[in-house]
Formats: structure tokens, sequence, C-alpha cells
């Protein structure tokens, strides 16, 4: 099984590692704001649906 070998940091954004306000709102905030970081959310979250039962809720 292959590993992450990236240190995720909640307060950066995953996609262009500036920092934001904290994981939750921050993030939503700073995607929203960020056209580029909102596309690559967007797929990421498309990637990601179908690993999920139910799908994905965030």
């Amino acid at each position: 099984m292959a590993t992450a070998t990236n240190t995720v940091e909640p307060n950066r954004c995953p996609f262009c590692e500036r920092p934001i306000g904290s994981a939750g709102a921050g993030f939503m905030e700073h995607i929203e704001s960020h056209p580029e970081c909102n596309e690559a959310f967007e797929l990421w979250r498309e990637r990601v649906d179908g690993d999920m039962p139910g799908g994905w809720a965030g």
C-alpha cells in the first residue's frame, strides 16, 4: 500500500501551501477567494467521492 510522503499541515492550503486561518472555515474562505485552489479542491472531491460509502458529505 502506498503511503503519503508529505506532511499535512492543517493551517496551510494543501494545494498552494499558503497559510489559512483554520482547517475548517479558514480553508473554505481560502478556496472561495483563490479560484486555482477551488478548482483543485473540486477535482480532489470528484476523485474521492466514490471511495466513501454514501459519497462525500463535506
